[in-house]
């Protein structure tokens, strides 16, 4: 029995337990969150797992798509599961704008590049991706084009995920494919609009989450989902500041994730020896601690990138992956964190960095390969001319 099922099985036996009314040491906003409220008391969480194990060990380990496919999914699975697609969407709609918008740019500083009219529209396009509200005003596009867009706006989730598998423009020889560089953006916007009202506090709605007791409300957070959870979640609670200076310096982002972890350290060895048996199955095998804490740095790195700090996501992504599985999709490394990687090596000028990171995505998202491959075109395209990148094409 994987240890996951294992863990979750050995829950639900014994009544309550003191450590959730005992004083946590570092910090007393340490007890009020659904890591110390699980492991002081194992039958909640067996309560909130029990009627759905699949559908959370689903969640626990990155695998949303299998939770909408089942209709039986309770609303507040369905949330989860929306909520954490919405996020991953949303980054890779940013990647879609910046690589795009990378492409005109280089098509235009490259001479004797024979570039079709019809791919300038492409990096036009682009330029309405990566947005939590609607794409702006699409308008100037012209007829054309805003009919495009409009056309891919309106799908649905399933519509989009085939569309996105399909190249929108080949080349004359067909070995040129072009994918419509807004179905991200409008993925990214179908899982938000499917949210729906926020759930309550229960321990349901933040498990494996960036979030102590509750998610931010849609309606007022400026991220695509309501887990980013900085001004109350695990930074918070242990005093240690976010605003990481006003430069975008890697190092400063890596000295706070180091205190982070000196101070996570402490309050894991201390849940460890307070819990009891069921417990401590929850908080080792289910790797709590080192979930809300890698949720915790991926929160703050997509706010990172959404502050134009592109080095400082990397650097706080790069401190959260879980090196034993460095290039697989697991509970410590959601495919959110291979798509803020991604995302902030675009942004600073390591395409083929990113392009590693696209890959690990394509395995479990298919539609990602479209991506990939504009990504991997722009790598082409910024190597021509480049001492030792010539032979490329």
């Amino acid at each position: 029995m994987p240890r996951v099922l294992l863990a979750l099985a050995l829950v639900g036996c014994g009544g309550e337990d003191p450590l959730a009314q005992e004083t946590v040491p570092l910090s007393e906003g340490l007890k009020d969150n659904w890591v110390s409220h699980s492991v002081g008391q194992p039958n909640n969480f067996s309560s909130v797992i029990g009627p759905e194990r699949s559908h959370w060990v689903a969640l626990h380990s990155g695998e949303y798509k299998s939770i909408l496919e089942d209709e039986g999914a309770s609303e507040l699975v369905q949330f989860r599961a929306h909520s954490e697609l919405a996020a991953f969407y949303h980054r890779l709609a940013r990647i879609s704008r910046f690589a795009w918008t990378s492409m005109g740019e280089t098509w235009a500083n490259k001479k004797g590049l024979n570039i079709s009219t019809e791919l300038h529209a492409f990096p036009q396009l682009a330029l309405h991706s990566g947005w939590v509200e609607p794409p702006q005003d699409l308008a100037p596009l012209g007829a054309s084009l805003q009919a495009r867009a409009d056309e891919t706006l309106g799908l649905e989730i399933d519509a989009l995920i085939a569309h996105a598998r399909k190249p929108t423009h080949l080349s004359e020889d067909g070995r040129v494919k072009v994918y419509d560089p807004l179905v991200f953006q409008a993925l990214a916007s179908a899982h938000r609009a499917n949210l729906g009202q926020t759930p309550d506090r229960a321990l349901g709605a933040v498990l494996f989450s960036a979030c102590p007791e509750g998610p931010v409300p849609i309606d007022s957070s400026d991220s695509p989902h309501g887990y980013t959870c900085l001004d109350q979640g695990l930074f918070s609670a242990l005093s240690l500041p976010t605003t990481l200076g006003e430069g975008d310096e890697a190092q400063v982002a890596r000295e706070l994730a180091r205190d982070l972890d000196s101070k996570v350290d402490q309050w894991r060895v201390s849940l460890t020896e307070k819990a009891r048996p069921d417990g401590k199955a929850l908080l080792e095998d289910l790797n709590l601690v080192d979930i809300y804490r890698s949720r915790s740095l991926l929160a703050l790195a997509e706010v990172s990138l959404d502050r134009d700090r592109p080095r400082q996501a990397l650097a706080l992504a790069q401190m959260s992956q879980d090196m034993s599985k460095p290039r697989e999709i697991s509970p410590l490394n959601p495919p959110l964190l291979f798509a803020i990687l991604a995302e902030a090596q675009t942004r600073t000028g390591h395409t083929r960095e990113a392009l590693d990171y696209l890959e690990v995505l394509a395995r479990a998202f298919p539609e990602v390969n479209g991506l990939d491959e504009t990504v991997g075109d722009l790598a082409v395209l910024q190597g021509i001319n480049r001492q030792g990148d010539s032979k490329e094409l």
